[in-house]
């Protein structure tokens, strides 16, 4: 929903980069938990869909020249303070860096990449 938001206010995104595999294996597994297992898709036509997603909302901040900070979610998880300290700056150091690197939970990093 990024690119709904107003033009004329002033934003920056922190961007969670996360690995596809992650995101695809983490959904599916959500719809098995909730009984929708079989209803998980088509994985390689999700992808797809995912990218071509990613790919106009990237095109958009950049057209619209909205500053873009991309954190890598494995990298968030492993160096919450560390991460969290490098948000603070980008959005001008009004972010609580230990309060924001203190509710990150490790615990709820369960679909890990292989390739991680």
């Amino acid at each position: 929903l990024l690119s709904e938001l107003p033009e004329e206010h002033d934003y920056r995104v922190v961007w969670m980069n996360r690995d596809l595999e992650e995101i695809l294996a983490s959904q599916q597994r959500m719809l098995e938990r909730s009984g929708n297992g079989e209803r998980g898709g088509d994985s390689a036509a999700l992808r797809h869909a995912f990218e071509a997603q990613l790919k106009k909302v990237r095109a958009e901040l950049e057209r619209r020249r909205v500053p873009v900070f991309d954190v890598a979610y494995a990298r968030a998880v492993a160096e919450p303070t560390q991460v969290a300290s490098e948000v603070c700056l980008f959005l001008g150091g009004d972010l609580d860096a230990k309060s924001a690197a203190s509710a990150v939970d490790s615990g709820l990093y369960r679909q890990r990449s292989t390739t991680a």
